[in-house]
Parts: C-alpha cells; sequence; structure tokens
C-alpha cells in the first residue's frame, strides 16, 4: 500500500515540473462575452478554471487558476479571417515549476458539415526563463487540437529545445545523458544542460515540451445536427 502511494505521489511530481499554456477561447469572444471551463492537462494536474472575456470585437483576456500550479494570463486577438478559417495570436505566462512566456499563432477551420466542431492547429514559441535547474530554455513547435461546442475539446502538442539535446536523440526511451569526451566531441555542448533534477524534469526535459489537455465548457449550448436520413 505505501509502494502504490508512493507511486501516485511520484506521478504527481513528475508532472508538476512541466511548463502550463493557455486555453483560448474556441469561438471568437465579442466585447462583453465570457468563456468559461475545466482544463485537465498533464502540466497541472490538478483540474484549473479558465475565464475568458472579450475586450473589444477582436481582443480578449484570459485568466486561469490553478493549485498549487497552473496559474496564469494571457491574451488573444483575431489577425485574419477568410470563409474557410480564422488566425488567432495568442500570448501569455504561465506558472510552474518551469514558469513560461508562450507565442502562438492558432488556425481554427469550424467544420460546415457539422456545426459546433472546430479544428485547429498551430505554431508556439515558448520561452521558460528561470526553470528548475536555474537555466534558460527557447522552445519552438506545433500543437493540434479540436473542440466539440457543449461538449469537451482536447489538444496535444511538442515544443522542442534544439540547444538541448541532438534531435538523433529525440525520440529515445532512455533520459538523455550526454557524454563529453574525444569521441564524442558534439555532445560537450549539451553537458551543462541536466535533464532532471531530483526526479523532476528541468526546462530542458523533453517531457518539458510535451503537452496534452482536455477541456471542457461551463454553461455552454450543444450545438444540434440534423440527422442524416437514410436514403
Amino acid at each position: 500500500m505505501k509502494l502504490i502511494k508512493l507511486k501516485i505521489l511520484i506521478i504527481f511530481l513528475f508532472f508538476w515540473g512541466c511548463a502550463g499554456h493557455s486555453t483560448i477561447s474556441p469561438k471568437i469572444l465579442k466585447k462583453g462575452q465570457t468563456y468559461q471551463s475545466i482544463t485537465y492537462s498533464f502540466e497541472s494536474v490538478t483540474p484549473v478554471y479558465i475565464y475568458r472575456k472579450g475586450l473589444s470585437n477582436k481582443i480578449d483576456i484570459g485568466f486561469k487558476l490553478g493549485l498549487p500550479y497552473g496559474s496564469g494570463v494571457d491574451f488573444s486577438q483575431l489577425i485574419a479571417k477568410n470563409k474557410k478559417s480564422y488566425y488567432i495570436l495568442n500570448w501569455g505566462y504561465s506558472w510552474a515549476l518551469n514558469p513560461s512566456y508562450d507565442f502562438t499563432l492558432f488556425k481554427m477551420t469550424p467544420n460546415k458539415r457539422k456545426p459546433g466542431l472546430l479544428s485547429y492547429y498551430g505554431i508556439r514559441g515558448m520561452m521558460i526563463s528561470n526553470g528548475i535547474s536555474n537555466n534558460e530554455s527557447m522552445r519552438l513547435g506545433m500543437l493540434i487540437g479540436s473542440y466539440n461546442s457543449g461538449r469537451y475539446g482536447y489538444e496535444i502538442g511538442f515544443f522542442h529545445d534544439f540547444s538541448s539535446m541532438p534531435l538523433e536523440s529525440l525520440f529515445s526511451t532512455q533520459e538523455y545523458n550526454p557524454i563529453c569526451n574525444q569521441q564524442n566531441p558534439d555532445e560537450c555542448d549539451y553537458i551543462n544542460k541536466p535533464h532532471s533534477i531530483n526526479g523532476l524534469p528541468t526546462e530542458f526535459s523533453r517531457l518539458t515540451g510535451f503537452s496534452f489537455r482536455i477541456n471542457f465548457p461551463i454553461d455552454e449550448k450543444k450545438t444540434k445536427r440534423k440527422k442524416r436520413r437514410n436514403k
């Protein structure tokens, strides 16, 4: 029983070492409109409450509250729109053991055949100015997601620090430990960038760059869809 409790504690501590990210509104908020949701993510472990409000017809502000980590603030702005898609620029700050600043460009595409269903992808730049090992990490990556109005949404992404490890080691199942010697001179560049401290992922760890989240809207009406008739 003690071993099970210890494993659960390790899992919680493990995920608390990750960085956090913003949860944006799946629809464009007009001035005064609000959006609320509860987000579950690997980054925060415990549920995070999301509140967003439109400051204008193109800009909204978001607040998130998580305990002990996961809180933050961010802004979203509509920068372009066409018949099929619209583009959102988001920048924000998230509090975690590896606190981060995010800059993300989203392309949001509503599904015309299925009203209320939205798919999106984005490019995210991420800066951890002072992580667990008191170092700075710059990350870049992509994310994809989907949202079903009144039901739930999900998002998954990965953001890599190209200075933390060689790309050929990125998909290894083993923790990266650089070996600096005459046979491996290239790995000397990574020797002062630890990937874990006391079992927690640092700002250089691959795990810090992984993001997965599911969010559930609060008081949002489900979109009714017409059932197709069988011929």
